[in-house]
């Protein structure tokens, strides 16, 4: 993230010290030929009056605006390679200073999700053994479930919030179908697929967990008959995925924000889950150097399509 963060940081401040020197450019180049234009007329004016002076040629003009041209695109290009080197440097040290409030962001994150998860594991356990333990009424044994409940949803916090603050990733070569079918068949049996053999080299996990979030999603908001349809395919020197639903898509309001962390817009989207899905399935598309793009209109259904460069 942060690499891509420096090279676009690098790239506008390369694009404004190039307009800069190309307004300079500009104004030098026109201020040198008028001043060879003035020459020239002198020389001829001195002519009409009777001076024995050699008339200036026309073609030592032109020769001489040329030259100035190319000196000036060879100022320019040392310009670029010279701003090039520096605007990355000065992005870099621009940047460290975020990325190290990040990464201690992260840190805490993690580490303060490992903290909870094993409180919450003793408390869920407490709770089961009480409540298969004891012969409680109606009210108390609903109270304990819904506490069991609650505990489930905080546990699946805590799994997301390390899964985003993780950063450890182990790539290898493996055939992308196969991933692809085994999610489907766990979330979604009766989709219908488009695959075919795809060979990438990724995380593997990590990917099953993407392409889980995205099929979960699909049926989490489809009707009870719904249809989806898993597309995988190569084009040129891209593998893309694309998952496609008929639920009930995504106001334009919301498009927009869908990636962010803990956004829930759409209140008939939002009844479950912490808005962390979709900010996973980036963050792993991210670390595999793709790209994810969505397409919805409101009670029409959604495109997710993603896209990995080999």
């Amino acid at each position: 993230m942060f690499y891509q963060a420096r090279i676009k940081l690098t790239a506008w401040y390369l694009l404004v010290i190039m307009v800069v020197s190309g307004f300079f450019s500009v104004v030098i180049y026109r201020v040198q030929t008028s001043e060879l234009e003035r020459f020239n007329r002198v020389q001829l004016e001195r002519i009409q009056f009777g001076f024995r002076i050699k008339i200036t040629n026309p073609d030592l003009i032109e020769e001489s605006k040329e030259r100035i041209r190319l000196r000036l695109i060879y100022v320019n290009l040392i310009i670029l390679f010279v701003s090039g080197i520096g605007g990355y440097i000065l992005a870099g040290r621009t940047l460290a200073p975020i990325q190290v409030m990040l990464d201690d962001q992260s840190r805490f994150v993690a580490d303060a999700s490992h903290e909870l998860r094993t409180p919450l594991t003793s408390l869920k356990t407490a709770f089961e053994v009480f409540l298969r333990g004891h012969k409680l009424n109606v009210q108390i044994s609903n109270l304990i479930n819904e506490s069991i409940t609650e505990v489930d949803k905080l546990q699946l916090l805590t799994s997301s919030l390390l899964r985003l603050s993780k950063t450890k990733k182990i790539f290898e070569r493996f055939d992308l179908s196969v991933i692809v079918k085994k999610s489907a068949l766990i979330i979604c049996p009766q989709a219908k697929t488009i695959l075919k053999e795809e060979w990438i080299k990724g995380d593997p996990i990590a990917l099953e967990e993407l392409i889980v979030i995205l099929l979960d999603n699909a049926v989490k908001y489809s009707p009870k008959n719904y249809d989806i349809k898993i597309v995988l395919k190569k084009i040129r020197n891209l593998i893309v995925l694309t998952i496609t639903d008929r639920g009930l898509g995504i106001s334009e309001e919301d498009l927009p924000h869908i990636f962010e962390r803990f956004y829930r817009g759409d209140k008939t989207r939002s009844s479950n889950g912490f808005g962390l899905g979709l900010s996973i399935a980036k963050k792993i598309v991210s670390e595999h150097g793709g790209t994810i793009n969505v397409r919805s209109q409101l009670n029409k259904g959604s495109t997710f399509q993603v896209t990995f460069s080999l």
